[in-house]
Parts: C-alpha cells; sequence; structure tokens
C-alpha cells in the first residue's frame, strides 16, 4: 500500500510543498524532524500529505498542534477534558 518506508531524513515528491510551508512557519530545531516522521508515518499508511492543512481558511501548524496536544497530556487526555468552549 505505502511501497514501505521512506528512510529518516528524507522529504520528498508531494510532501515536500506542504512541508516546506510548514518549516515556514516557525524556527524550532525540532520542526524539521517531526514533519520528516510525520511523512514517513503518512507514507507507510499510502495518505501522502499532498495539501496544506487548514481551518477555515487558516492553514493549520502541525508542530504548534502537536505541542499543544503534547503538552496537555497527549490524544487520549485531550479527548477526554472537556473543550474550554463548552464550559
Amino acid at each position: 500500500m505505502g511501497g514501505g518506508p521512506v528512510p529518516p531524513g528524507t522529504l520528498h515528491g508531494s510532501n515536500m510543498d506542504v512541508v516546506n510551508k510548514q518549516l515556514d512557519l516557525g524556527p524550532e530545531p525540532m520542526r524539521k524532524p517531526f514533519m520528516e516522521h510525520l511523512c514517513m508515518f503518512y507514507h507507510e499508511k499510502g495518505m501522502p500529505l499532498t495539501t496544506m492543512p487548514t481551518i477555515g481558511k487558516n492553514n493549520l501548524d502541525l508542530w504548534k498542534l502537536y505541542m499543544a496536544v503534547k503538552e496537555r497530556g497527549g490524544c487520549q487526555q485531550v479527548r477526554l477534558s472537556p473543550c474550554h468552549c463548552c464550559q
């Protein structure tokens, strides 16, 4: 399905436009390794990351989203906690 894993450090093909846009969103040193890992994950699942994710018409910074979720205890903790907008 995904054609095998992408070697670490490899950013390629259709992912490059999205990756470059994501890298341009901030200077964090771990942003590029994060994007490499994310691209590997998408490649292994056979789902290339070909378009910039958005909410409404605003670009979604995947690194900031990842860090925000991590700081709040991970996906399950975020999913189980009530959102601030519902309180």
